[in-house]
């Protein structure tokens, strides 16, 4: 039975109640005691439903809550038919409460619980210190997992506690609905007992329910599960939106680097960065064999590739890329022995700006190109537009280091230099201590002992 229960000065009383077929049973009385109950039945099982919301409902408003060590309760509630003129004014303007407040009356109107939760997350959002508005915003979600919830109720569930073999979902709601997602394997997990298969199923529930519909924000960690690491089938759910996505990551932790697959856009399928997720404004992807396909981002600004092997043909990928609002772009391109391919020809379309309009921070970073990017750059288009330029992680060296200074005049904007994490001699970081405002030399390495910094 799902408890719930109530405290004040006066009263300690705790309310149970539980489903079965047409009946709807509850149990009732003070803290401590066995209480009394009753059983009522409802005549078939769309009537028990009906009962058990409303009693749930009645109670959560008294200001019953539901006890941390209570059971799950079923998902009963039903949600409404969305309406798309309503929802269209929200994701106009995603952080106006108002529009959410207008809708919550239409759902309300329909009997759709979703409106009372959107009633109730906005009196949190006004008093986000009040604990009972807390209490009573989870409690009536659990009350109404199955309008709410649906498939992926489960995993949401995890987050209170992890378990082994369960996939660990992290949900900020924002007005009755999922704003941000952080999806991976529990931390204590690390058997590898789920499958990928899973992994895609709970990750797309969320993604096609009614609650995702106005999604800004997804962050996926390592999953950990019977196969290697791959994110593709995660990433290409997002073939088909959300829309208003702003900021997705997908990034391994623990997982060699070199381990770790994200091919967007396999095989032709719809993905989030061919019209999926068209309001993207920020990306980062990290994976060792890692492929983007078609890019039409027509709001992305900042786009990360992180890799320990970067193969030329995501290069080019990157350089046919359509993205006119890009201010920042960051690739690590790796080392030959772990898949890297890119040739200095083939940065070519990037140093020439092409499809860069507006990019003005610039990482070529984790690469055993760094002396050939430093002779390359100065004259190049871009050079002229940059503010920042990392060349951080690689294996410049003192060679390097003298080729920028020759060109220094090419880069008449640049605020910051980053070249951190190479092998620079100490003559070759004094040539740069003054290359701009803001240099950061940081720590260097041998020159006998170039190599990038992340490979596997």
């Amino acid at each position: 039975m799902a408890r719930y229960e109530f405290n004040d000065e006066k009263s300690s009383k705790f309310w149970e109640i539980e489903m079965s077929g047409s009946e709807v049973t509850t149990r009732w009385g003070k803290i401590g005691t066995d209480g009394q109950s009753k059983t009522k039945e409802l005549g078939d099982e769309a009537a028990a439903r009906k009962e058990y919301d409303k009693l749930v409902k009645s109670k959560t408003k008294k200001g019953y809550v539901l006890a941390e060590d209570g059971a799950e309760e079923s998902t009963t509630s039903v949600a409404a038919g969305a309406n798309a003129e309503l929802e269209a004014v929200i994701e106009a303007n995603l952080s106006d409460p108002d529009a959410y407040l207008v809708y919550a009356d239409w759902l309300q109107e329909q009997g759709d619980p979703r409106g009372e939760f959107i009633a109730l997350q906005n009196k949190l959002r006004e008093n986000p210190d009040d604990a009972n508005a807390k209490k009573a915003s989870d409690a009536f979600l659990a009350a109404n997992q199955g309008a709410l919830c649906g498939d992926f109720a489960e995993a949401l569930a995890m987050q209170r506690g992890y378990r082994k073999d369960k996939f660990v979902l992290e949900l900020e709601w924002f007005m009755g609905f999922i704003k941000s997602v952080n999806f991976e394997t529990g931390y204590y997990d690390r058997a590898g007992n789920g499958t990928t298969e899973d992994a895609v199923k709970i990750f797309s529930s969320i993604i096609n329910h009614p609650s995702g519909r106005f999604i800004q924000s997804i962050e996926v960690g390592d999953i950990w599960t019977d196969e290697m690491l791959d994110f593709s089938e995660i990433a290409n759910a997002l073939g088909n939106g959300p829309k208003t996505l702003r900021k997705l990551s997908i990034e391994r932790s623990e997982f060699d680097i070199s381990g770790v697959t994200c091919d967007v856009g396999m095989s032709g399928a719809a993905s989030p960065f061919s019209g999926g997720c068209p309001n993207l404004r920020e990306v980062l992807i990290e994976a060792g064999d890692l492929s983007i396909g078609k890019v039409n981002l027509p709001e992305v600004r900042d786009f990360r590739l992180q890799s320990g092997g970067l193969p030329a043909s995501t290069v080019k990928e990157v350089a046919a890329a359509t993205w006119p609002k890009l201010t920042t772009l960051h690739l690590w391109l790796g080392d030959e022995e772990y898949g890297a391919s890119a040739s200095i020809e083939d940065l070519g379309p990037i140093f020439e700006g092409k499809n860069l309009p507006s990019v003005t921070h610039l990482g070529l970073m984790n690469t055993e190109l760094s002396n050939e990017i430093c002779e390359a750059l100065p004259g190049a288009a871009i050079a002229a537009q940059l503010e920042v330029l990392d060349l951080s992680m690689g294996t410049m060296t003192t060679e390097g280091a003298q080729a920028l200074v020759n060109g220094k005049s090419s880069f008449p904007n640049l605020k910051r230099l980053n070249v951190d994490d190479n092998s620079i001699s100490e003559e070759g970081q004094a040539l740069l201590k003054d290359f701009c405002a803001e240099v950061t030399i940081g720590d260097q390495e041998d020159e006998e002992d170039r190599y990038v910094s992340v490979g596997e």
